[in-house]
């Protein structure tokens, strides 16, 4: 991913998910900075996203179901595709990514890298990227 001082990662995921560790440490790991965002901002995806685009987020990662909600808002007029300009990468995870959503977020964002990550929990974290 790239990721040196300058990475900021968001911190979406519950505390309870195993994915939060990484979205806690890693961006710390390299000199960047990490964004916790509450629970009840990160059901709000138009508030969310705002703020994201706010604090300069560069990697963000969701699941495929949260990213289709976004592409709807997007579609609808209630999210400017500005708010993912700071991104460097938007990975997704925990669920089976669709061809049609990456298809969407492609021909909508398609200078920001759509990762599908993947990794059975019972083995690690994310243990495979697939750059789209």
């Amino acid at each position: 991913l790239e990721m040196d001082h300058s990475s900021v990662l968001a911190q979406n995921a519950s505390q309870g998910f195993d994915i939060s560790v990484w979205q806690f440490v890693t961006a710390l790991l390299v000199g960047g900075r990490t964004v916790v965002y509450e629970k009840d901002l990160v059901l709000d995806p138009i508030g969310f996203m705002k703020k994201v685009s706010k604090d300069g987020v560069s990697v963000l990662e969701v699941v495929p179901t949260y990213l289709t909600v976004l592409l709807d808002q997007q579609e609808l007029g209630h999210l400017s595709s500005e708010v993912f300009s700071n991104l460097d990468y938007l990975m997704v995870t925990g669920e089976a990514l669709l061809a049609t959503i990456a298809n969407r977020w492609i021909s909508t964002h398609s200078s920001i890298p759509l990762i599908n990550a993947y990794g059975p929990t019972e083995a690690s974290d994310d243990i495979t990227h697939h750059v789209i």
